[in-house]
C-alpha cells in the first residue's frame, strides 16, 4: 500500500511529505454535501441579515431621497400624479449651480472647515500633553479619583469616591 493510500481521507502526500492535518484541496471540498451544521449556520446568518435589512433601509432612505431630490427638476419635485421615487423628467444640475453661484455657500463652507480645523487643533494641543502626563506620572495624586470620575455619570458618585479615597489615605489608619 502506498503512502497516499495509507492516509486515506486524512491527508495527502506532497513532495514526499505527509500532510495529514492539511486543509483539504478545492477538489476534495467540491464533492462534499452540505451538512446540517452548515445549513444551520447559513440559516442563522440569513436571519440576522433579514432582521437588519429593515434598519438598513430606514437608515439609508434619507440619503437616497436627498440624492434623488438634488438632481430633480422643480417641476418634477411638485408633481403629485406620479410616484416621487424616481425621475420623470430629465435629471439636472440646476440646483447645484444655483447653490454655488447665487448663495454664500462656498464662503460658509470654507468658514465651517476652518473652524473645524481650529477646534480639532486646539483640542489636540490641550489633550495630548495632558493625557501623556496623566499616563506617565506615577505620583499623580488624583489618579484614582480621575479614573472614577471619568467613568461616572452621576456627580454624587464622584464626590463619594473622593471621600472614600481621602478616608483610606488618611495617615494613622
Amino acid at each position: 500500500m502506498s503512502a497516499a493510500g495509507a492516509l486515506g481521507s486524512l491527508g495527502t502526500v506532497r513532495e514526499g511529505r505527509s500532510t495529514a492535518c492539511a486543509v483539504p484541496s478545492r477538489r476534495e471540498r467540491a464533492g462534499r454535501v452540505l451538512t446540517s451544521r452548515t445549513l444551520r449556520r447559513v440559516g442563522g446568518q440569513s436571519l440576522i441579515y433579514a432582521g437588519l435589512a429593515p434598519f438598513v433601509v430606514i437608515a439609508t432612505f434619507p440619503i437616497y431621497w436627498m440624492a434623488i431630490t438634488a438632481f430633480k427638476q422643480d417641476a418634477d419635485l411638485y408633481r403629485m400624479d406620479v410616484a416621487p421615487f424616481w425621475f420623470h423628467l430629465a435629471p439636472t444640475l440646476e440646483h447645484f449651480t444655483r447653490l454655488f453661484t447665487r448663495t454664500y455657500f462656498s464662503a460658509q463652507l470654507l468658514n465651517t472647515v476652518q473652524l473645524a480645523i481650529c477646534v480639532v487643533a486646539l483640542t489636540m494641543v490641550m489633550a495630548v500633553p495632558a493625557g501623556y502626563e496623566i499616563r506617565q506620572e506615577d505620583s499623580f495624586r488624583w489618579r484614582a479619583w480621575w479614573a472614577r470620575s471619568a467613568c461616572s455619570t452621576r456627580g454624587e458618585r464622584s464626590w463619594s469616591s473622593i471621600q472614600d479615597s481621602r478616608s483610606r489615605s488618611a495617615p494613622g489608619r
